[in-house]
């Protein structure tokens, strides 16, 4: 079965949101460079207005085709990985 994912809330033009999430109970959450890697891919693709494709299934296209398929809606402006949270 294919799912499409949206966003709930609509971004708007213009704007700076701070995104942020810590684990609980101090719970390491980033163990690993493969962990970083994946956040950092994960979360360029939440950038788009729109995408077809779960993660794993997007991450297997040439990114030719990644880039051509998919209009980016925001800019990250800075990103800071922490083994128990990330900004």
């Amino acid at each position: 079965m294919f799912m499409t994912q949206y966003r709930t809330d609509a971004l708007e033009n213009d704007q700076y949101y701070h995104i942020f999430s810590r684990s609980i109970a101090k719970y390491v959450i980033f163990n690993d460079a493969e962990d970083y890697s994946r956040f950092m891919e994960i979360a360029d693709l939440y950038r788009h207005t729109k995408f077809y494709y779960q993660y794993s299934k997007f991450k297997r296209l040439s990114p030719i085709i990644q880039a051509k398929s998919l209009p980016k809606s925001i800019q990250t402006m800075m990103c800071t990985l922490r083994p128990l949270h990330f900004v």
